[in-house]
């Protein structure tokens, strides 16, 4: 629980104190608190989970029990310099939101596919850029 959350919840807890024990306010607040204080631990117990999860993968992936094939910017980025694309970070992001979105495990994640969704990007190629630069009429 974040230092914020805790602070939530206390100043929760001050109010349904202070209120009159026959307040219909002190009931509600109180099933807020309960609903919040419930949320926050469902949350704690996932976090819990995912962290346990994460260090099963990498504890998988360290004794060889599974594989990963991982993608990154610098790949698209170099990529897109092979075909002559000038490309941003967001551009690169985007690609890589595509093929994931897109994930077809019967073809996987290879230069062709990245190629295909940076070629849907629609970018103009450097060397038409310089060219349309240079061309005067």
């Amino acid at each position: 629980m974040t230092e914020q959350e805790s602070n939530t919840l206390n100043d929760l807890t001050y109010i349904i104190a202070h209120l009159p024990t026959h307040s219909e306010d002190c009931s509600m607040l109180s099933e807020v608190y309960d609903m919040a204080l419930a949320t926050l631990k469902e949350r704690d117990d996932l976090q819990k989970t995912s962290t346990t999860s994460l260090a099963r993968h990498d504890k998988a992936v360290a004794d060889g029990t599974t594989i990963v094939s991982a993608w990154s910017v610098e790949d698209v980025y170099g990529l897109a310099e092979d075909s002559g694309y000038p490309i941003t970070e967001d551009d690169a992001k985007s690609v890589l939101s595509s093929v994931k979105k897109n994930f077809d495990a019967n073809i996987g994640v290879n230069w062709e596919v990245l190629q295909y969704y940076l070629d849907d990007l629609d970018l103009t190629p450097v060397s038409k850029l310089k060219a349309k630069t240079f061309h005067t009429n």
